[in-house]
């Protein structure tokens, strides 16, 4: 096993898909010489279509679980890893829950993003650094019992560090 070697996670600023709001982030393995920057453009419409897809219903004890109600923003995470390029979209729902979606494609010049759900992988350590921030923003701005939601505060709460 490798030892643990931190990355530089950057916000790269907030995406507006339709009416959707994502917080985008960017991580780099420091073995990569590819730029997440770069993946953007071939991120997006993946994000987009994923957000506005029509989902019938999916019943499991006693809750349609694509019927749980969202806020149409959550955070998108590219991540250039050592072996692959990581594109992960996470967005509430039901209050306090994260939607959660995995894509991946080899080292190239044009990203193919394939979806690795089936595989059941989730994320990464330094991935959850980021789903960590986030956790602690929405219970901040929008979870909180003390105040009033306040998601434009939310998407400005964001993660630039090297951890």
């Amino acid at each position: 096993m490798k030892p643990y070697v931190p990355r530089p996670i950057t916000f790269l600023g907030v995406e507006s898909l339709g009416d959707w709001r994502i917080k985008l982030y960017s991580l780099r393995a420091a073995v990569s010489s590819f730029e997440p920057r770069s993946m953007v453009a071939s991120a997006l419409p993946i994000l987009d279509e994923h957000l506005h897809a029509n989902r019938g219903p999916f019943i499991v004890a006693g809750t349609d679980w694509n019927s749980l109600e969202n806020y149409g923003m959550g955070f998108a995470m590219i991540h250039v890893g050592a072996d692959a390029v990581f594109l992960l979209c996470d967005y509430w729902v039901g209050e306090n829950m994260l939607n959660h979606r995995v894509w991946v494609s080899a080292h190239g010049e044009e990203p193919r993003w394939q979806s690795i759900d089936a595989t059941g992988t989730s994320v990464c350590v330094w991935e959850l650094a980021v789903q960590a921030h986030e956790r602690e923003a929405w219970i901040k701005h929008v979870y909180n019992p003390r105040s009033q939601s306040n998601f434009d505060a939310y998407l400005e709460d964001t993660l630039t560090a090297t951890l």
